[in-house]
């Protein structure tokens, strides 16, 4: 699973967006509006990181449980999956 290269993250103050680069007009429903978890589980998967990885990783540096990981991995990846923003 790749992250769309039509696709990048821009942070504007507190707020992460992850917007198209190439939409011919703007489409509300392609644009993802995301809290730090969802910024650094794009970064993980812009570098390559697989998906099996990331719950593991949102519990190492959130401390939360492994359910927890696994159900906020697994929304966050449906999001893009509906906007567009992967590659599978």
């Amino acid at each position: 699973m790749k992250i769309n290269p039509d696709f990048t993250l821009r942070t504007i103050g507190d707020i992460s967006l992850i917007v198209p680069l190439k939409a011919p007009v703007f489409q509300k429903e392609q644009m993802i509006t995301t809290n730090g978890s969802g910024a650094l589980l794009w970064e993980k998967l812009a570098g390559g990181c697989a998906k099996e990885e990331l719950p593991g990783i949102l519990q190492s540096v959130y401390e939360i449980d492994r359910d927890t990981a696994l159900a906020d991995t697994n929304c966050f990846l449906e999001s893009l999956r509906r906007a567009g923003a992967l590659a599978e």
